[in-house]
């Protein structure tokens, strides 16, 4: 009689981890949108006219942290390269470099639109995603 019981727990125990695992599996959360829209490069741009040089900043974002390039298209290409990891909150995205340097970079999400936004001072940086054909 032990034995038999024995195997009715082992049974039971076994289709609980099934149930309990097929229970996991389905909980998993949605995929962010706003994550999913920011995967990718993005792109501000100005023109130091006083010399005639153009200057990019750009960020690239994968699902597990950030690049920041600063570069000067006068042959000197990347002055500086960042690395670092990010966090979206309500409004906005904060980004926390290698350095501990950190950037506040503000976003509105409508309709699958995202626009990003660094203020600094009185200038607005806004940051134009780059498509696979620019890259």
């Amino acid at each position: 009689m032990a034995r038999k019981t024995s195997a009715i727990n082992k049974s039971l125990l076994f289709l609980l981890s099934i149930i309990l695992l097929f229970t996991l599996s389905s909980c998993k959360s949605k995929p962010n949108p706003v994550q999913q829209a920011l995967q990718g490069r993005w792109v501000y741009g100005w023109n130091a006219s006083a010399i005639g040089v153009d200057y990019y900043k750009m960020y690239e974002f994968t699902e597990s942290g950030v690049t920041h390039l600063f570069i000067r298209d006068d042959g000197n290409g990347i002055v500086e390269e960042d690395h670092g990891t990010y966090k979206i909150t309500k409004d906005a995205i904060i980004l926390t470099f290698e350095g501990k340097s950190q950037v506040q970079m503000d976003y509105t999400f409508e309709n699958g639109s995202l626009k990003l936004t660094v203020h600094r001072g009185s200038v607005e940086e806004n940051y134009v995603k780059m498509n696979n054909e620019q890259e």
